[in-house]
């Protein structure tokens, strides 16, 4: 009963978050908002560029692409990808360098976007325990130079519920490296055993063609999960 029980609160959970969609030839093309992604994994030479479409701006109804609407990613019509527990469909394609993302709206105007291809990052500690009392750092790098606007995002998360905490660390425009000290503070409530790290290197830079009702850009690249034991 118990399983049945926590089924159906997850069920109606997906239910509650599902995205309704809508096609693009349904609705005004003045009333678009685009939400431009660029992802890059750790170890890898390719990212993936995306953008989803809504309609009552970000937290609205999904808006899919059909004729005469288009996307293009670097020139190449960007592949429709549906996820099937959201209902939420976005357009993306693998690139090597920066995306081009242009959206042609069913009246023939278009928005040109290009995303900057960031560099990829990895990081190592000096040690491979850390103490909660005295907190630790790291070390990080990337493929290439940080560009301005651009911050650290250090994911903790530890081995008992609740202990998790996103601190954020400005970087040095220009530089491949550095290093980043997480406080004693920023454990705060954690326990002993194993923490995983992880860092992704965060921009949201402005939109050069902002469409009707909006624009939001993430250029982001992150790196693998890596562990400490954490002692008291």
């Amino acid at each position: 009963m118990k399983i049945l029980i926590n089924g159906s609160i997850l069920g109606l959970f997906l239910m509650l978050t599902a995205c309704s969609q809508i096609s693009s030839s349904e609705v005004d093309a003045t009333a678009i908002y685009g939400e431009l992604a660029i992802n890059r994994s750790e170890g890898s030479s390719q990212a993936t560029a995306s953008v989803t479409y809504f309609v009552g701006g970000g937290t609205g109804t999904v808006v899919t692409m059909d004729s005469p609407a288009t996307t293009t990613i670097n020139g190449q019509t960007a592949n429709a990808v549906n996820d099937p527990i959201l209902n939420m469909t976005s357009y993306q394609a693998s690139v090597s360098s920066a995306a081009n993302i242009i959206y042609t709206d069913k009246n023939g105007e278009s928005y040109s976007n290009t995303l900057f291809f960031p560099g990829s990052m990895s990081f190592s500690f000096p040690s491979a325990t850390a103490f909660i009392s005295q907190g630790f750092s790291l070390n990080y790098t990337t493929s290439s130079g940080f560009v301005p606007g651009e911050q650290l995002q250090i994911t903790l998360n530890g081995n008992t519920p609740g202990n998790f905490n996103t601190v954020n660390r400005a970087v040095v425009t220009g530089a491949t490296s550095g290093a980043a000290t997480i406080s004693s503070a920023d454990l705060s409530g954690f326990s002993p055993g194993t923490l995983t790290v992880s860092i992704c290197l965060q921009a949201n830079p402005a939109a050069q063609s902002p469409y009707p009702k909006g624009t939001s850009i993430s250029i982001q690249s992150c790196s693998n999960g890596r562990t400490l034991n954490l002692q008291q």
